[in-house]
């Protein structure tokens, strides 16, 4: 009986914690779950304590139902917000030779939804050819910066190459990538405007 025992509360206490984990990435309260299990089996005899953590297994299955939908609608907001920032947001452009250069700040973007929404913007029908794309997530304490070169300049120009001279800029050091898609950090908001004139440069001496 011990055993049972033991297995079930091991079973309870691992959906706990998987759910626990996934909640606090979500910021998603964990009160959604029930408290651990920490059975005493000195208090009852071993047939109720079994029936006891089956009911609780069985309220924590109903509670991970509950998550996963909480989950899914965190998703289906943070895929409607990057939609929106990719349709709407305002993205500086200029053409430098033959060159369209694309570059924006983002003041509410963490470095992942930036990677994700460069990618977008490269992939666009209208940005397959004769484009670079330099973008900039800013938070309280660092700054993402991510750089694209369209397939048919990477023979002129490297990304990976490219993207340590920006990181220098904003106070970073090192980042990389490849030829046509890097990325990088720093931390100095006031020098970004500097860093974007590093690729003008760069696209005006080709």
């Amino acid at each position: 009986m011990q055993e049972v025992l033991k297995s079930l509360n091991t079973d309870c206490l691992e959906s706990f914690n998987k759910l626990e984990e996934k909640c606090q990435k979500n910021n998603i309260k964990s009160d959604i779950i029930i408290e651990p299990l920490t059975p005493d089996l000195n208090s009852r005899n071993n047939e109720e304590k079994i029936k006891e953590f089956r009911n609780k297994k069985e309220r924590l299955e109903t509670k991970k139902e509950e998550l996963f939908e909480a989950l899914k609608q965190v998703d289906k907001k943070i895929q409607k917000l990057k939609s929106e920032k990719l349709n709407d947001s305002d993205f500086k452009s200029e053409k430098i030779g033959e060159v369209n250069f694309i570059y924006h700040i983002f003041e509410d973007l963490n470095a992942k939804d930036l990677r994700d929404l460069i990618i977008q913007v490269k992939s666009k029908k209208e940005n397959e050819a004769n484009t670079v794309i330099l973008f900039f997530a800013v938070d309280e304490i660092k700054i993402a910066v991510a750089l694209a070169i369209s397939n048919d300049l990477t023979n002129q120009f490297n990304a990976g190459k490219l993207i340590p001279e920006i990181t220098q800029e904003i106070g970073g050091k090192g980042g990389g990538g490849k030829p046509d898609l890097a990325f990088g950090g720093g931390s100095d908001k006031s020098r970004i405007e500097e860093a974007v004139e590093v690729i003008k440069r760069t696209l005006l001496s080709s």
